[in-house]
This record gives C-alpha cells, sequence and structure tokens, in this order.
C-alpha cells in the first residue's frame, strides 16, 4: 500500500545512520531537484510540502537514471519504491524504482 513522504520521513529519521528499513516502501510526490542525473538523485515533495530524496534511480527493469530513454525531471510526478534509511541524518530512499511517472503540463 502506499506511504506518504511524511510517515517515510519519520521511518528513516528514527533509524540509526546507514540502516535501511527491511520493506520498500511506495511513495508519489513531484521532482523539485535533479542532485545528480547520472545517478538520478533526486528530491521529491508531497502537496503537504514533506519531501524526501531518491538516493538512485532506476526503471522497473534496472535501468539506471542516466540510461532511461525518457528521464523524469523537476516538475514531473512519480511514484517510485524502495528502502528507506537515514544517511548522516538525512531521510531517504535509496535505489527507488520508477513505478508511475507523469510529466508535467507544458
Amino acid at each position: 500500500a502506499p506511504s506518504t513522504i511524511k510517515a517515510v520521513v519519520d521511518v528513516a529519521s528514527a533509524t540509526e545512520s546507514n540502516v535501511y528499513s527491511e520493506i520498500n516502501y511506495m511513495i508519489s510526490g513531484e521532482i523539485t531537484e535533479v542532485q545528480n542525473d547520472k545517478y538520478g538523485n533526486v528530491v521529491i515533495k508531497d502537496a503537504e510540502g514533506n519531501s524526501i530524496l531518491l538516493y538512485g534511480l532506476y526503471d522497473q527493469i534496472g535501468t539506471r537514471y542516466d540510461g532511461m530513454a525518457t528521464k523524469p525531471a523537476v516538475g514531473d510526478t512519480i511514484t517510485v519504491f524502495g528502502v528507506a534509511g537515514n544517511y548522516k541524518g538525512t531521510a531517504q530512499i535509496k535505489n527507488a524504482t520508477l513505478i508511475a511517472y507523469t510529466a508535467a503540463a507544458k
């Protein structure tokens, strides 16, 4: 079942540094920033303003962000799943798998 970004941030923030959940979380949000266009490190936020870092983004067949034929960009809405964790105080989803993608209206 889908989770909220806030719920995932709360879970990730409560773990020790560099520890990740054993379950996958599914979340949706709008991309606000692409921090690394090779690995697909992107920040997404929800309508309430909660945000989380996706540390690595892959499509459903395992293609890394830089190899995707169509890359999600700032303003696009995506749904992903992956393990949540805390890396040096930053809540994140590691190696997120892209489930759904809606391009922003041009």
